[in-house]
């Protein structure tokens, strides 16, 4: 394995560990005292995580559309809306030596609700992928990953406290620091992400770490950034 794709898998589980604990964090420290200072990063992460939503409702909407209109159900309750001459089927005469012929027997109707339920089953993957396939579309239509990477990129600039800093700096500071310099060489959307937020990480802990000096705050308490110290926003 290359070191490029080494570097950019750690990237990813380093991302997504982040933002697990970031997500079971935001709550209780948004609605807190000091919630007014994350306004500026609660945003961002609600303009970044809304096409997912979107996506993720646009696949719940598309399933639960093609399982209702394609169930038995729904097709005996649009059979019974039309019009009666559509669905009348004139009786053969009793006398008619061949009137059975145009009956099913009762063996006939049994094996037709079988394949009947047997094609709603094996519709079943079909409706699922189909679903999933219209979600990641909706995602990728309104998600703008050019936006979304520079937002992500100077997140820790923002101006007020970070917990996006505080869940992903350290971790991914470190991974820039330790990976060979000569990947950073070549074009790469991630690595590109990864160089500039790792670099925007040590630009806010330069600032806090002044901060804390000048104000005599312990290394323990979150510290809130001043507009005139931002470089972003």
């Amino acid at each position: 394995m290359s070191e490029q794709v080494k570097v950019k898998s750690k990237f990813w589980s380093i991302l997504q560990n982040g933002l697990t604990n970031l997500m079971s964090d935001a709550q209780e420290t948004w609605d807190g005292p000091d919630g007014e200072d994350y306004a500026l990063e609660k945003a961002l992460l609600a303009r970044s995580y809304r096409p997912f939503m979107w996506g993720m409702g646009s696949t719940c909407l598309c399933f639960v559309t093609f399982r209702v209109t394609g169930s038995a159900w729904f097709r005996q309750i649009r059979q019974s809306l039309r019009p009666n001459q559509s669905r009348t089927i004139p009786r053969p005469p009793p006398e008619a030596k061949e009137a059975k012929k145009h009956w099913k027997s009762y063996s006939e109707k049994m094996m037709d609700k079988r394949t009947a339920a047997m094609t709603d089953v094996m519709s079943l993957p079909t409706d699922a992928l189909l679903s999933i396939l219209l979600g990641i579309s909706i995602t990728g239509i309104t998600l703008s990953p050019s936006v979304r990477k520079q937002e992500f990129q100077v997140a820790p600039l923002l101006r007020g406290k970070s917990l996006l800093s505080k869940h992903l700096c350290k971790d991914m500071t470190h991974l820039y620091h330790e990976a060979d310099p000569t990947i950073w060489e070549k074009p790469d959307d991630t690595l590109e992400a990864l160089r500039n937020f790792a670099i925007n990480c040590q630009k806010r802990d330069q600032v806090e770490q002044t901060i804390r000096l000048e104000q005599n705050i312990v290394d323990t308490q979150s510290v809130a950034i001043p507009p005139p110290h931002v470089e972003y926003w």
